[in-house]
């Protein structure tokens, strides 16, 4: 049996989540599929320029952290479409 799901964009897929509810300015909408995690995206002075208010945090995971998975620029945008960066896109199951 073959299952189809379509998605118009990543806030039809199960892996939309989001930053916490702690993050500073608001939660980022982030994808939560397993096989994104580990990918970096952006580096710590780029993360930092933007969040100047974690300087001072514990930063020794960053390439864990959810600003490289984030789908929207600002906490208050709607996400439009899928990225390129999709892991559905390069195979990765739903």
């Amino acid at each position: 049996m073959q299952v189809t799901v379509v998605l118009k964009s990543c806030e039809d897929c199960r892996y939309c989540g989001h930053s916490g509810s702690f993050t500073i300015r608001g939660a980022r909408q982030v994808c939560d599929h397993p096989d994104i995690v580990g990918i970096k995206m952006t580096t710590k002075e780029q993360f930092l320029k933007e969040y100047p208010e974690y300087k001072n945090k514990d930063l020794e995971h960053f390439e864990y952290h959810w600003i490289h998975r984030v789908l929207t620029p600002n906490s208050d945008d709607r996400v439009k479409g899928i990225p390129k960066w999709c892991p559905l896109k390069t195979g990765s199951g739903y």
